[in-house]
């Protein structure tokens, strides 16, 4: 067992490394971000007596004490990790990401992330212009 990188030998200090490394924090701060989007017309809809001023300031609040809740996604994740992984395959997990292999590797993800964004918006488009063109086509055939 041999961790580098200043890692302590805390469990969840070691998850917490490998989520990072492995950028599933991001992840959840995205999937975070999502619902608090998707949660402010349901904010809305709860108070529609609210002036434009009050559910400005109540939306505003929301997404502060929103916000403040976003640690507990990557707790909850944290003990997902720790019920499925050994703390030994963690660790061993966090040499590779510290090894030269592993940060080559890493490098290689990162040019790949942007690499699939440029991939997923022309499918994207592509996908969307076709579907359309074939449902619209199948209309005219009723």
């Amino acid at each position: 067992m041999s961790i580098q990188d200043g890692s302590t030998n805390d469990p969840t200090d070691l998850i917490r490394d490998l989520l990072g490394k492995m950028k599933i924090d991001l992840l959840a701060d995205q999937v975070a971000l999502t619902m608090l989007q998707q949660a402010k017309p349901s904010v809305q809809a709860k108070f529609p007596n609210l002036g434009d001023a009050q559910t400005s300031e109540l939306l505003l609040a929301f997404e502060r004490e929103f916000l403040l809740e976003k640690n507990g996604l990557l707790d909850e994740i944290i003990t997902a990790y720790s019920k499925v992984f050994s703390e030994q395959t963690v660790v061993e997990t966090l040499n590779f990401y510290n090894s030269e292999v592993g940060k080559a590797f890493q490098r290689g993800s990162e040019r790949m992330e942007r690499r699939f964004e440029e991939i997923i918006g022309k499918w994207s488009s592509t996908a969307t212009s076709s579907a359309l063109d074939r449902a619209y086509s199948g209309l005219n055939k009723l």
